[in-house]
């Protein structure tokens, strides 16, 4: 495992573990949600089965699925390959290959005071279009006392999993939500601004995660309350939704012969005013 630093916030990267990034803190909390798995994924591991805790992406699928005769496999490439990982003292860089797509992808993350920026770049290595779903995946510790906004109406939402049950509550309470079950929901409508937070108010913190709404026009909430496993994610997402075959349906785009495209992700914490 490697760490980087700024004055304010520590990261930590498993190189084992496709790149994966563990723990990201400063001096009063761990934000990401931790997980003790020990065994490296192979190619037909499970996401759900210990290796859902952490930041990575998926790509170049959510779920899994086929598309144009091609098995893609649950939650895409990205974590169960090996990583090309360089670093610096408040920097690195990640380069990977996804096998089932064809594409190039890399990530670099540098740590500024109290702000993570994370630099992407996707590459169509092939002589023929391609077609990715890209999802940044922060699984969050799950504090009940916390709350959040979105960046869209929260009276507009395309339920995934689990919302209809909550139609007479808050769903930007994180009591909300109910001991034992997993929700899921997307934007139903243009995404009105680039930044949803997470508000801690024990430790008077703010998480805020700006994006790319031209690159990522869809932005989902997932939160789980299952024993063992409390955590919710922020997830920017270029396709709607979670399998490439469906976003491909719904008028995802495809990267032509060999273009590139790049986009930036940042996650700040500050102080609550």
């Amino acid at each position: 495992m490697k760490k980087i630093r700024s004055e304010i916030l520590e990261m930590t990267i498993c190189e084992d573990f496709g790149g994966k990034i563990i723990s990201f803190k400063d001096y009063s909390k761990e934000y990401l949600f931790q997980g003790n798995s020990k065994i490296k994924p192979d190619s037909d591991s499970l996401f759900e089965s210990g290796f859902d805790y952490g930041l990575d992406e998926c790509f170049p699928t959510i779920d899994q699925c086929q598309f144009l005769g091609v098995n893609y496999k649950d939650h895409g490439d990205l974590w169960r390959s090996g990583w090309d990982l360089s670093f610096k003292e408040n920097s690195f860089v990640g380069r990977a290959y996804s096998n089932s797509s064809g594409l190039s992808f890399k990530r670099i993350v540098t740590l500024e005071k109290n702000k993570a920026r994370f630099d992407y770049e996707i590459e169509n290595k092939n002589n023929h279009i391609s077609y990715f779903l890209y999802t940044l995946h922060p699984l969050f510790n799950f504090d009940p006392d916390s709350y959040f906004s979105l960046p869209f109406d929260k009276d507009k939402i395309f339920n995934v999993k689990g919302m209809e049950e909550l139609k007479e509550k808050d769903i930007c309470e994180l009591r909300s939500y109910e001991s034992g079950k997993t929700y899921k929901f997307y934007n139903d409508q243009i995404l009105k601004n680039n930044k949803a937070r997470i508000f801690y108010p024990s430790i008077k913190k703010v998480l805020s995660l700006e994006f790319d709404k031209n690159t990522l026009p869809y932005f989902a909430i997932w939160i789980s309350r299952e024993k063992g496993k409390e955590n919710m994610a922020l997830e920017p997402s270029n396709g709607f939704y979670d399998k490439l075959d469906r976003a491909v349906g719904n008028g995802l785009k495809a990267l032509k012969p060999h273009e590139k495209i790049s986009f930036t992700t940042k996650i700040k914490i500050e102080r609550m005013d």
